[in-house]
């Protein structure tokens, strides 16, 4: 039986890594919306960690929830099999965007550094699926067309409430550093934990097998959207590990799912007006659904000192080529960090919700390994772009002739690169007014 957790016993983890803050420009953890700010910095060390209160209450409620579920329990280290490995472990800490500007949540995770597990397990047993964005926005637009109502959930620690490891496969870890990390005691872990290679595809494993027993199917054999359907009733969902998205046209059966999923697995319901960093507008008596990320932007620009820049009209200059010969010959490494950043933001925005941006960041993210003064020069256009477009997205309306009909544009540009004289295609695909793909 895992040992519980009390306040008296705990000592909050040390933090292994953190961005370097640079002079001038504070830089966002690129491709998230995670990110650091000011007071709110994430602790650096052990004491910053001890001094924040709310970073501290993170870490409680992570460790807590590892020994309440059952995902570890204390052991002498003279109780490990011999010959047995012992994984470290560490807390990853983080702030996390709120859907409004200035709310942010601290976010504390204990991951077991699973990479130098041996023997590594195969890829058949850590392979998991995650949906790509074009899932989401179907999800959405094929609702919005419906008449659809939305419903969100989290699942609290998910990877804790997958099937349990066989007895004989159990593994044993290091605690965090600062908890009862005297030498002495370490962890038997009991089920996937965080950073361990098979924890994401035993907790898709068990969510499938969980959706399949209570009559859902996967949508074209995709392993992260599936559709209920029995009678009249047709719901949809999308699970991006443990936050899932559902459209529904019947209220009661969406009741009883919802009740049906957390008897399962510990979790609970959240507003269907954010997902995964996105903003949700949706009116359904109108017919009409925004999808957006004017709070990301707002911080991004916060973020790169540029909430109060002259706005431009196109993300990139016409006519403008970002050249190979414009690269330094040795990387300036302060430069270069700063723009992988700003460019892995950017691409960010692209994939999700502002598809316009994907020809300029095709064309900065060339550069990456020794952008030049021109390549940054054109990153921070972006910006200002941005300034001026924040709130823009992507919209669907309920249509009532070619409802779901998906019409497609291609173009190709023959041999524009002027560094390699390759030609640059490009598509897309919308329905219901908006970009699908």
């Amino acid at each position: 039986m895992a040992t519980p957790l009390t306040e008296t016993q705990y000592v909050a983890p040390s933090l292994t890594a953190g961005a370097r803050r640079l002079p001038q420009v504070k830089t966002p953890r690129r491709g998230t919306h995670f990110t650091q700010r000011g007071a709110d910095a994430v602790p650096r060390n052990y004491k910053e960690a001890l001094a924040s209160e709310d970073s501290s209450a993170a870490d409680l409620r992570e460790l807590e929830g590892l020994y309440e579920r059952g995902g570890v329990e204390d052991i002498d280290i003279s109780e490990v099999p011999v010959g047995h490995q012992i994984l470290p472990c560490i807390m990853q800490r983080n702030i996390k965007l709120g859907v409004q500007p200035g709310k942010h949540k601290f976010k504390s995770r204990c991951a077991i550094d699973g990479s130098g597990q041996s023997p590594t397990p195969p890829r058949s047993e850590t392979y998991s699926s995650t949906p790509h964005s074009n899932a989401v926005r179907v999800i959405d637009t094929l609702g919005c067309q419906d008449g659809h109502t939305f419903r969100q959930g989290d699942v609290s620690q998910a990877f804790l409430q997958s099937t349990p490891f066989i007895p004989h496969k159990v593994l044993y870890a290091y605690p965090p550093s600062g908890h009862r990390n005297d030498g002495n005691h370490v962890w038997r872990v009991l089920t996937p934990v965080c950073g361990l290679g098979v924890a994401p595809a035993r907790w898709l494993a068990t969510l499938s097998s969980f959706l399949l027993d209570h009559g859902w199917r996967k949508a074209a054999e995709e392993d992260t959207f599936w559709i209920y359907e029995k009678g009249a009733v047709l719901m949809r969902a999308v699970f991006w590990v443990d936050d899932w998205r559902m459209s529904t046209n019947d209220e009661a059966t969406a009741d009883w799912w919802m009740e049906t999923l957390f008897e399962r697995f510990d979790g609970h319901e959240v507003s269907p007006d954010t997902f995964l960093g996105l903003q949700i507008d949706y009116d359904r008596a109108a017919g009409k659904l925004k999808m957006h990320q004017t709070n990301y932007v707002d911080e991004l620009l916060r973020n790169y000192q540029m909430e109060a820049c002259n706005p431009t009209a196109t993300p990139m200059e016409p006519h403008t080529h970002l050249l190979a010969e414009d690269r330094p010959a040795t990387p300036d490494l302060p430069r270069r960090e700063r723009y992988q950043e700003l460019v892995g933001s950017l691409r960010y925005l692209s994939q999700w919700t502002r598809s316009e941006l994907g020809f300029v960041c095709s064309q900065l993210a060339k550069h990456l390994s020794k952008p030049g003064e021109v390549h940054w020069t054109a990153a921070v256009r972006v910006l200002r772009y941005l300034r001026g477009t924040s709130s823009k997205g992507i919209a669907y309306t309920r249509s009532s002739s070619d409802s779901n009909i998906m019409e497609d544009f291609v173009d190709a540009d023959w041999a524009p690169d002027a560094d390699s004289r390759r030609s640059i295609g490009g598509y897309v695909f919308t329905t219901n007014g908006g970009a699908a793909s």
